[in-house]
């Protein structure tokens, strides 16, 4: 009898206890809705770009914005700690590491983005030729460059506030990119193989890189003797029109990325860059005008008879 009890009250629940489940189910349902829509009301009000159908890929570019708009201002309030500026930084590392940790969010977020989750078209011909030229960047960038920086002695001169901070740019950069690539630059087909803004762009980027290598191998020849001087003015290429021919030669080269891709992503880093570069040029001029005096050139800032 004991065991016939058990039985009965393990059975089927009573059409009252459904009842009650269903309801409940219903209204934590009716919650998550709800909570939903208001994310998505929310990301909506702040969104001040639309440029595709996706909410989300728009409040990037959004952020994007306000990313340059910061950047313009910190490096016209202050210039970042790296390099000549970053000998008074508290917390300072090696400048090989320093950039290593600087430009290696864009590659994680740009194989992530692009390789891992993908999209509608990141197998296709033209987005994965548009991947190969952002990862070769990167390889000089990320991993090249910092390899092969002559660190005058034991000197630690890069600041870890852009090293592990400047991930607010270089996640949104390779994010952009991998998203543009991958889903929503949808002229990146086959037809754009026979645009001029593809070739164009190819011939600027490619000689900008060229160019980007050719004057970081300037300036780290200046240490090719360990006893020398630890600054020296540089020679050669655009280093004889001015001061930042390095600067210049990067913008040259973004500026083709920009035109390459004919995105957000392009158009972003292009401008971070500009914002962070362009004010940072007289600075570093008036430092080797104090430090050289009458020796050092008659030299423009950064754009060759401009500025």
């Amino acid at each position: 009898m004991a065991d016939t009890g058990l039985r009965q009250r393990s059975g089927p629940a009573r059409p009252t206890e459904l009842g009650a489940e269903r309801e409940q189910s219903v209204k934590a349902s009716a919650q998550t809705s709800g909570w939903s829509h208001q994310v998505t009301r929310l990301k909506r009000r702040l969104t001040l770009v639309r440029l595709t159908e996706n909410d989300h890929f728009n409040l990037v570019l959004t952020w994007a914005i306000f990313v340059v708009a910061v950047s313009f201002a910190a490096e016209n309030w202050s210039n970042t700690a790296y390099g000549r500026f970053g000998g008074n930084a508290y917390i300072a590392v090696n400048p090989r590491l320093g950039w290593f940790l600087l430009e290696f969010p864009v590659t994680c977020t740009f194989v992530y983005f692009f390789f891992v989750k993908g999209g509608s078209q990141s197998k296709e011909a033209v987005p994965r030729f548009m991947a190969c030229i952002m990862l070769l960047h990167y390889a000089y960038r990320n991993f090249a460059f910092p390899y092969l920086i002559r660190v005058h002695g034991e000197s630690k001169n890069f600041s870890l506030v852009p090293a592990l901070g400047g991930v607010l740019v270089t996640v949104t950069h390779g994010y952009l990119n991998a998203k543009w690539f991958a889903e929503y630059g949808r002229h990146l087909n086959q037809r754009w193989l026979r645009d001029p803004r593809f070739w164009i762009g190819l011939l600027v980027y490619l000689s900008g890189l060229a160019m980007i290598i050719w004057h970081d191998k300037i300036v780290r020849d200046l240490r090719a003797d360990p006893n020398a001087p630890r600054y020296q003015i540089p020679h050669g290429g655009f280093f004889e029109y001015v001061t930042c021919a390095q600067y210049f030669v990067e913008l040259w080269a973004f500026a083709g990325f920009a035109i390459l891709s004919w995105g957000p992503n392009g158009a972003f880093v292009l401008a971070v860059s500009m914002a962070n570069l362009v004010p940072r040029a007289p600075a570093i001029t008036a430092w080797y005008e104090e430090k050289f005096g009458d020796a050092y050139p008659d030299r423009n800032h950064i754009f060759p008879g401009i500025y």
